[in-house]
C-alpha cells in the first residue's frame, strides 16, 4: 500500500508538471475528470490499509502473525520521521527493544480530531492501552475518576522520589484525588514568531508595547504584507490571543477558567469586556489581512511564515522546531525569533504572567490486556534519559521535566535561551489551555465563536452572549453529573 500511494502520487505530480512545462493548456473538466479518478484509485487502493503501516518509521504492529503481545497506541502524529513524531517514535522504539516480545498496532488521527477520537473509545470503554492525552478537559478527570485509566504514579511527589523530575505543576492537571495517570511531554508557551531576516531587511523592530504593536502591524501592511498568518483549522490560536490579553488586562489566569464555571460572566466582567476591546484593535488593524486565513490549516499557515511570504506567525513555544528543518533557508532557520504579546495599558498583569501551560503526554488504558507493560511504557518514556533528553538536543520541545543536565549553553539556538529566559522570568503560568479545552462541548461550541470573533464577522456583545450561552449550558450539564 504504502508503494501504491507513493506510485498514485508521483503519476499525479508528473501528469500536471509535464503539461505545464510543455506550455500546453489541458481544459478544467478534463483536469477534473483525471483528478476524481486518480482520487478514486487511491480510494480502493487504500481500502483495508493498516493505520499501523511500516513507513510510518514504527513497528508494523502485526502481532498476531509474529506472535508477540499487540498493544494500540493512538496518537495525533502520523509522521514519525522528523520532529514531534520521531522524538515519540524513539521513544517507543527504545520500548519495544527492552521488549521483543511486544509490538504496537499505530493509529494516527488529526489533532483537530484526536480528542473527539478518544471520547469515542472513552464511550465504549475501550480507550487504546497506550493514548495521547492532554489531560486538560472534564473528560479526562471523568476517565481517572470512573477508572478508565491507570495510575501511573501514586502522588506527584512519589513520582519525583524516582527520579522523573517533573518541573513544579507539571502533573498537576494529570492528578486526580492525589494520584497521577500520565506525564506530560513539554511546556507550551503562544508567542509572537517574527521572520528575522525580513524585520533585518525592512528596519522592523520586535514590540515592546501595545501601541509600538499596533505600529508594527500598520508598518508591516504598509509594504504590501499580510502581517500574521493564522490557521483556520485551530481554532485555539484565536482563543490564545484572548488568553494572553485577559492575561495582561486582568492579572489573572485563571479568568476564563471563572467565567466557564460561573465565578463571574462573561457578559458582566470588566476585565473581560476591556480585553475583548484591546484583541478587536487587532482586528481593526486587520492583522490577519481579511478573512482568507479561515481556510487556512496548520500547514499552509506554516508555509506562509517559513517560506517569507508572512512576517508575523501566532503559535505555540513547540513550533520553535522550525529551527530544525533542513527544508526551510539556512538564514531563515538562523534569524527566527520571537516576542510576547506586550503588555495593556492600564493592565493587571505583565508579559511574564505567562498563557503558558504543560502540554500533551501519555496514559494507559486500565483494561489493557497488558496493562503491567502499557504502565512501564509509558513510565519508561518519562525517564529523563529518554524524552527530557532527546526533546530538548534535537531541538523540539521544552521539556516539562528538570533538563539542566543535557543543556549545551554554546550550541543552543538563541531562540531556545530566549524561551528559557522568558520562562524562567515568569510570574505565573495556567495549569490547563482552558479557552480551547475545558471539555469537548465547550470546545465544540466556541470554537465558531472565537473564529467569527478575530476574523471580524461578530462583535463584542454577540461573542460575549454566545460565550456566556455555553458556559451556562456546560454548568447546567456538570450540575446535572
Amino acid at each position: 500500500n504504502r508503494y501504491v500511494k507513493m506510485f498514485l502520487f508521483h503519476i499525479h505530480t508528473f501528469y500536471f508538471s509535464f503539461y505545464r512545462k510543455k506550455g500546453i493548456v489541458v481544459k478544467k473538466t478534463l483536469l477534473r475528470v483525471v483528478s476524481v479518478l486518480l482520487a478514486a484509485i487511491m480510494v480502493f487502493a487504500l481500502v483495508g490499509c493498516k493505520k499501523s503501516e511500516g513507513d510510518t518509521g514504527g513497528d508494523t504492529g502485526d502481532g498476531a502473525s509474529s506472535g508477540k503481545k499487540t498493544m494500540r497506541f493512538l496518537s495525533n502524529i502520523q509522521d514519525r520521521t522528523r520532529t514531534e513524531g520521531l522524538h515519540e517514535q524513539m521513544q517507543l522504539d527504545k520500548w519495544l527493544e527492552k521488549n521483543p516480545d511486544y509490538t504496537l498496532d499505530y493509529e494516527f488521527v488529526p489533532n483537530a480530531n484526536i480528542q473527539e477520537k478518544t471520547s469515542q473509545y472513552m464511550a465504549t470503554d475501550n480507550l487504546p492501552d497506550v493514548y495521547k492525552e492532554w489531560a486538560s478537559t472534564q473528560e479526562f478527570v471523568d476517565r481517572a475518576k470512573n477508572g478508565m485509566l491507570q495510575v501511573i504514579w501514586d502522588s506527584q511527589e512519589a513520582a519525583n522520589e524516582e527520579g522523573y523530575n517533573f518541573l513544579d505543576g507539571a502533573l498537576n492537571k494529570w492528578t486526580y484525588e492525589g494520584k497521577v495517570y500520565g506525564g506530560a511531554y513539554n511546556f507550551d508557551v503562544f508567542i509572537w514568531y517574527y521572520n528575522g531576516e525580513m524585520f533585518e531587511k525592512e528596519g522592523w523592530a520586535p514590540p515592546e508595547s501595545w501601541e509600538e504593536f499596533m505600529s508594527l502591524i500598520d508598518t508591516i501592511k504598509d509594504k504590501g504584507y499580510v502581517p500574521a498568518s493564522f490557521s483556520g483549522k485551530d481554532a485555539y490560536q484565536s482563543s490564545a490571543i484572548l488568553q494572553d490579553i485577559m492575561t495582561r488586562v486582568s492579572g489573572d489566569n485563571e479568568l476564563g477558567l471563572k467565567a466557564i464555571t460561573g465565578e463571574t460572566k462573561w457578559t458582566e466582567n470588566e476585565d473581560i469586556r476591556k480585553s475583548f476591546e484591546y484583541a478587536s484593535e487587532l482586528i481593526e488593524h486587520d492583522i490577519s489581512g481579511g478573512t482568507s486565513w479561515l481556510a487556512q490549516d496548520y500547514a499552509g499557515a506554516r508555509g506562509l511564515f517559513v517560506n517569507g511570504e508572512i512576517p508575523l506567525y501566532f503559535f505555540g513555544s513547540w513550533e520553535f522546531m522550525m529551527i530544525t528543518d533542513d527544508q526551510l533557508s539556512e538564514t531563515f532557520r538562523e534569524k527566527v525569533d520571537f516576542f510576547m504579546t506586550p503588555d495593556i495599558p492600564g493592565g493587571k498583569g505583565s508579559k511574564t504572567d505567562l498563557g503558558a501551560y504543560f502540554g500533551g503526554g501519555l496514559s494507559a488504558a486500565s483494561k489493557s490486556n497488558y496493562p503491567d507493560a502499557a504502565k512501564d511504557l509509558v513510565k519508561f518514556v518519562f525517564l529523563p534519559e529518554n524524552s527530557a533528553k532527546d526533546a530538548w538536543e534535537m531541538q523540539l520541545l521544552i521539556p516539562a521535566q528538570n533538563f539542566d543536565a543535557y543543556r549545551n549553553p554554546e550550541t543552543e539556538h538563541p531562540i531556545m535561551t530566549h524561551l528559557l529566559e522568558v520562562i524562567n522570568n515568569g510570574t505565573s503560568t495556567m495549569d490547563k489551555n482552558i479557552l480551547s479545552g475545558y471539555n469537548n462541548d465547550w470546545t465544540s461550541q466556541t470554537n465558531p465563536m472565537w473564529l467569527d470573533y478575530m476574523s471580524g464577522q461578530a462583535d463584542i456583545d454577540t461573542t460575549l452572549e454566545g460565550l456566556q450561552s455555553v458556559a451556562d449550558a456546560v454548568q447546567a450539564a456538570e450540575g446535572q453529573n
